[in-house]
C-alpha cells in the first residue's frame, strides 16, 4: 500500500532482500571485480538494476500481474 503522505520522509537505507537474493548481489558484485580488477561494492549492482532496468522490470511485472489476475478470473491455477 502506498503511504497517505508520499512527499513525507522515507527511510532509504535499507531494502530487505533476504539472505538468497543477497547472496546472488554479492556473487555478481565478485564476478563484476574479479573480471574488471576493480573493487565494486553489492550496492552498486543494486543501484545499475534500478539505474538501468527498473523500467523493463516494471513493465513485466505489470503483464505478469494482469496474466495472472486474468488466470484467476478464469479459474485457472497459474503457478508462473
Amino acid at each position: 500500500m502506498s503511504k497517505n503522505k508520499p512527499d513525507s520522509d522515507k527511510k532509504t537505507e535499507s531494502v530487505y532482500v533476504g539472505k538468497e537474493r543477497y547472496a546472488c548481489l554479492e556473487d555478481a558484485a565478485r564476478r563484476i571485480a574479479y573480471i574488471t580488477n576493480y573493487s565494486v561494492k553489492t550496492s552498486w549492482v543494486v543501484h545499475y538494476i534500478i539505474d538501468h532496468h527498473l523500467g523493463q522490470i516494471e513493465e513485466d511485472m505489470i503483464k505478469r500481474i494482469e496474466k495472472l489476475k486474468e488466470g484467476n478470473k478464469n479459474g485457472g491455477d497459474n503457478d508462473e
